[in-house]
């Protein structure tokens, strides 16, 4: 009898499912079909009824902009044709309606820019040529480069802006639990509130259909409000180039990164990588990646790395959600200088690590986006610590959710919690940190 319940229960769900799916695209057809006959007020009105439950869904935004653009309402196409592009950047037709939406909306220099970018992309010819023909039809200024780029700015509170323990001593030094230390107050965790500003800058040049060059930059300052001396910036650049052909995208970048802490430069990192990108489907990718690096740190010589990872990464959008998951492996080996030459005596700091990551992002409403995320990772050293006479290994996770309102093209108002939990078998390195931060982005192309 219970086998029975379930399978009565399994279909009645599966039964529920396949109406609420066949509903859906009854409701996509009928709005195509309107759409198709130039019925534009049933085509609005229909699209306005069904935007509550459908926003997010790209074959649904698509249509609703079409429907806001033959009803003269060309703000709502821009923001519906936005996060199209987000979900589905391959979808060029819509980067087309986008072009006309800036258009109507009358922000010509926009859709300059927005059309540059579009030719840029190297387009099927299809494509290209319409878009062509549109600059010209419409009357566009002239042409801008094909960059993208944003500014922001944050405030918030940081309750360990150096990451050190909040303990006031800490045990087994030489290897002995009864030995220990008293920290100095400086070196244990320290809390400020702290403002951020973050800009980037980067923009792709088309080689024919298929392969294209790229360069970005990109960075980010805190300025602490009293512990001035844990003021921190990084700063990273990108070049590279990029081949599509088909589902496939392989992706050769090199980028250069430097972190400073005190307005004094602490480490460089200099990495080329390879990335191969697989579309599963419209709404699926597949990203499996490797890189080769160097760390530096001045004036701290003997923890200069030679850094390795590789990284697999699937995506995938349903709906109004955006999911990620990644895996990833790292090694550091300081074990070699610059030359090649073996230093055993730095094998404590060289250290192997896995990570597992997960992200999320929700529509839940036309302009408000909730996000979560996790990052796990688990990380050991190649050697016994000199001070503690232990090899060291940590637990470090980190938890991260926050609210993007776009609240009109082109700004986002944001707000952003992150806790972050390292755990060792040295209790000098276990510390907790939380960040919360408020500000506003600007995304410019």
């Amino acid at each position: 009898m219970q086998a029975i319940t379930k399978i009565v229960g399994v279909g009645i769900v599966a039964s529920l499912l396949l109406v609420t799916t066949a509903q859906a695209a009854n409701d996509l057809d009928a709005l195509r079909t309107y759409l198709d006959q130039h019925s534009t007020a049933e085509a609005w009105a229909l699209a306005e009824k069904l935007q509550s439950e459908r926003a997010g869904n790209p074959d649904f935004d698509f249509l609703y902009a079409r429907a806001a653009l033959a009803a003269g309402r060309a703000s709502e196409a821009v923001f519906a044709l936005e996060r199209v592009r987000l979900q589905r950047p391959e979808n060029q037709a819509a980067w087309l309606l986008l072009v006309r939406a800036h258009v109507q909306s009358r922000d010509p220099v926009r859709a300059r820019r927005e059309l540059d970018a579009l030719l840029a992309s190297g387009p099927s010819q299809a494509i290209r040529t319409e878009a062509q023909g549109l600059g010209t039809r419409l009357g566009l200024p002239a042409t801008s480069r094909a960059v993208r780029g944003f500014i922001g700015l944050d405030v918030g509170y940081d309750s360990n802006v150096n990451s050190a323990t909040d303990a006031a001593s800490v045990t087994g030094i030489g290897g002995n639990p009864a030995l220990g230390y008293i920290l100095a107050p400086g070196d244990r965790a320290q809390q400020d509130s702290l403002a951020r500003l973050s800009a980037g800058y980067g923009g792709k040049l088309a080689l024919g259909s298929q392969a294209s060059l790229f360069a970005a930059a990109s960075g980010y300052a805190n300025a602490l409000h009293d512990q001035t001396q844990f003021n921190t910036s990084l700063y990273q650049g990108r070049i590279g180039a990029s081949w599509q052909a088909g589902p496939h995208r392989l992706t050769l970048p090199l980028s250069h990164q430097v972190f400073s802490v005190d307005h004094r430069r602490y480490s460089s990192y200099d990495t080329a990588a390879l990335e191969w990108t697989y579309t599963l489907s419209a709404a699926q990718r597949l990203v499996l990646a490797a890189s080769r690096g160097t760390a530096r740190y001045d004036n701290q010589p003997t923890r200069d790395a030679r850094a390795t990872s590789a990284w697999l990464g699937w995506s995938t959008t349903a709906g109004r959600t955006q999911l990620g998951v990644t895996a990833r492996y790292g090694q550091d080996d300081p074990r070699v200088d610059s030359f090649g030459t073996p230093a055993q005596s730095n094998a404590f700091m060289g250290r192997h690590s896995t990570a597992l990551g997960f992200d999320a992002h929700y529509r839940l409403w036309s302009r408000h986006v909730p996000r979560f995320g996790v990052l796990i990772q688990g990380s050991r050293h190649d050697g016994a610590d000199p001070v503690f006479v232990v090899v060291r290994h940590d637990r470090y996770a980190v938890v991260v959710a926050g609210w993007d309102w776009q609240v009109r093209p082109g700004w986002i108002l944001r707000a952003d919690v992150n806790h972050a939990t390292n755990r060792s078998n040295i209790d000098l390195y276990d510390f907790d940190r939380t960040q919360v931060l408020l500000g506003v982005r600007h995304d410019f192309h």
